[in-house]
């Protein structure tokens, strides 16, 4: 896998011009961009055509644009079929360095791509390696946007319900104030108990840092504290 890399890019909810920069640069970077399709549709290829089309506002140039492969991505998780998917993602690395596969909204948010990338850390521990993520827009992102109307504030907590709302990840935002929320207990009991807590700060800057959260006391403002829960795998 030397010189060979996987990116997994969000591409929004559906109006090109909601692709992050650095997705676009992603793609322009790829040697091949696969993206699902379901029952002969697909809006993620909706989304990149129109990218091409107007790659002028990106300054890149449609010569450089790389070859773009449809796979078959069925509702529902099923192991083999998932697995099916991994397969033809890690067998284009045979003839490209650079592969990207391309999901909508956001990635890590109701993403079929980390059960995909769960199967790829188990059984192709290199391609994993070498996978970065990039982020994007989401659908409640976009619908708040348009709608004029805040997901949450320093009063509104969000709650994001799916099919299975037994088990939740949460997301502390801006620790350093919890104790005057008091709030500070819930981090306390989540730092005995989970093993996925991890301390950000300063996200997106030279001074980005994360780091496993042992219960510290924060002094950084832009931080954030996610108590990840892991994803069942597919079977």
């Amino acid at each position: 896998m030397k010189n060979k890399k996987l990116y997994m890019i969000s591409l929004g909810p559906g109006d090109y011009e909601q692709l992050t920069i650095k997705t676009v640069r992603y793609v322009m970077e790829s040697d091949i961009l696969i993206l699902p399709i379901r029952n002969n549709k697909s809006r993620a290829g909706d989304i990149i055509y129109d990218l091409k089309k107007n790659l002028n506002l990106f300054n890149f140039s449609v010569e450089d644009f790389p070859e773009i492969k449809f796979i078959k991505s069925p509702m529902g998780l099923n192991y083999k079929k998932c697995r099916e998917e991994v397969l033809k993602i890690v067998n284009c690395f045979e003839n490209n360095n650079i592969v990207t596969y391309g999901t909508l909204g956001d990635v890590g948010i109701y993403s079929r791509s980390y059960y995909l990338l769960d199967i790829i850390k188990n059984e192709y521990k290199d391609v994993y390696d070498n996978t970065v993520i990039s982020p994007g827009i989401s659908s409640f992102s976009y619908a708040s946007a348009i709608s004029r109307k805040p997901l949450c504030t320093k009063d509104i907590n969000l709650n994001i319900i799916t099919h299975n709302n037994n088990k939740a990840t949460t997301v502390y935002m801006k620790p350093k104030l919890l104790s005057e929320r008091g709030l500070d207990e819930n981090v306390k009991a989540a730092t005995q108990k989970s093993t996925n807590l991890l301390y950000f700060d300063n996200l997106g800057t030279d001074k980005e840092k994360m780091v496993p959260y042992k219960g510290d006391d924060i002094k950084e403002y832009m931080s954030l504290l996610i108590d990840f829960v892991e994803c069942d795998p597919v079977v």
